[in-house]
């Protein structure tokens, strides 16, 4: 192999790398930028905010639906070193969502928990530990998973104002 051929196939090598960035990657809570990182190299809208608690949170979507990540066990003070997140998209109706309804969705869904804001419309729920760090691979693919299953239940949580019981 000559040098031309060495160098070709150590460029693409390293080309190869770049599209697929979240390979061997480690995600965290306690790094929010490297999270924000690892979701717009594969393909999100996603940018760093802060909740009303100064926790960090990145707003984004899932299967379509406006969706905010939230952090959970961090520090009360400097709001950082966080140990989990919590992918959080609201539905809104146009009637209430009965409690045994929503109740239903959550045991139908692995994974998800479905709550009702004060005027009933549900907010879904899927919770990620990653203090110990999570490869990214699996963290997208619980994120797609998230969306999946958000577009699974929307299409119960809105059959009744569909007319399709």
């Amino acid at each position: 192999m000559g040098f031309k051929s060495i160098a070709f196939t150590a460029l693409a090598t390293g080309f190869v790398g770049l599209a697929h960035p979240a390979h061997g990657q480690t995600v965290t809570a306690g790094d929010p930028d490297g999270m924000v990182d690892v979701l717009t190299d594969a393909g999100y809208d996603a940018s760093l905010e802060t909740d009303d608690y100064g926790d960090p949170k990145i707003v984004t979507e899932a299967g379509g639906w406006p969706t905010s990540i939230v952090f959970y066990d961090c520090d009360e003070n400097t709001h950082d070193g966080c140990g989990s997140v919590q992918f959080v998209t609201g539905l809104d109706r146009r009637d209430p969502m009965r409690p045994e309804d929503a109740l239903a969705i959550s045991q139908r869904f692995r994974f998800l928990a479905v709550s009702l804001d004060e005027e009933g419309d549900p907010f879904l729920h899927w919770d990620v530990i990653t203090d110990e760090g999570v490869s990214a691979a699996t963290f997208l693919k619980a994120f797609r998973r998230f969306g999946e299953t958000v577009n699974d239940a929307s299409e119960v949580i809105f059959a009744e104002e569909r007319g399709q019981e």
